[in-house]
C-alpha cells in the first residue's frame, strides 16, 4: 500500500518533538492479554488530531509457543487488510471526507479515493471529471505512483467501455500504457502499478 507511510513506535519515541512532530493522520494503539491457552489483541485506530475513533477490532488466537511468530504475522496481516485495502477502514473514512469537495481542493490521494469510488460501479457520470482530477494530481505530485496507476486504469476503462471520446480509443490505450510504465518506474514493488501495466498490456 504505497500511498501510506507507517511510523513505528520507535520513530515516535526517538523524535525530539514526539508524535506531534511527525504530524500523523492516524494513531494505531492496542494491547495484548494472555490466558492459559489463548491470547487476545485489542486494537484501536483514532484520528491523531481529534482523537475520534475510526476503527476497532479484537483478534483472539490459541496460545502455542511453537506457533507464536506465525500467529503474530497472521494478526499483523489481518490488521493491514482491515485498514489499508482499497475498501478498508481508511478508505471509508477518507471517502466521507472527500465527498462533495470541489476538485480544486483534492490532493492526489483524495483523487485515488475517488477512483475507488468510481471503480465500485464504473459510473460513466464520474469518468470525465475524475480523469481531469487525476491528470491534475499527477502534475501536482509527479512522484505519487498510485495516481499514475489509477489514471492508467481509467484510460483503459475509456478504451474497453467506450467512455473515451469517439475516435480516441486507441489514444486512450496508448496513454494508459505510458502512465502504467511511469507508475512502475516510480514504484516497482507496487502491485497497483503492475496491475495497471498488466491491464494496458492486455488490451
Amino acid at each position: 500500500y504505497t500511498e501510506l507511510i507507517v511510523f513505528g513506535v520507535e520513530t515516535a519515541l526517538s523524535s525530539e518533538a514526539g508524535v506531534a512532530g511527525l504530524d500523523p493522520d492516524f494513531l494505531l494503539t492496542g494491547g495484548t492479554s494472555l490466558s492459559a491457552d489463548q491470547f487476545r489483541t485489542d486494537l484501536l485506530l483514532t484520528e491523531a488530531r481529534t482523537g475520534r475513533c475510526v476503527w476497532g477490532e479484537s483478534f483472539t488466537h490459541r496460545l502455542d509457543p511453537a506457533e507464536i511468530v506465525r500467529v503474530r504475522d497472521t494478526v499483523a496481516s489481518a490488521v493491514v487488510r482491515h485498514l489499508a485495502q482499497p475498501y478498508g477502514a481508511l478508505y471509508a473514512h477518507k471517502a466521507q471526507e472527500v465527498e462533495g469537495r470541489p476538485s480544486s481542493d483534492l490532493t492526489a490521494y483524495d483523487c485515488v479515493i475517488r477512483f475507488y469510488q468510481y471503480w465500485r460501479t464504473y459510473d460513466r457520470a464520474m469518468f470525465d471529471v475524475l480523469r481531469e482530477d487525476l491528470e491534475r494530481a499527477t502534475q501536482r505530485e509527479p512522484g505519487f505512483a498510485d495516481a499514475f496507476a489509477c489514471l492508467s486504469l481509467l484510460h483503459a476503462d475509456g478504451y474497453r467501455y467506450g467512455y473515451a471520446t469517439q475516435g480516441d480509443g486507441e489514444e486512450a490505450l496508448s496513454r494508459a500504457l505510458a502512465l502504467a510504465r511511469r507508475a512502475v518506474d516510480l514504484a516497482p514493488r507496487s502491485s497497483r502499478s503492475h496491475h495497471a501495466r498488466g491491464m494496458a498490456d492486455w488490451f
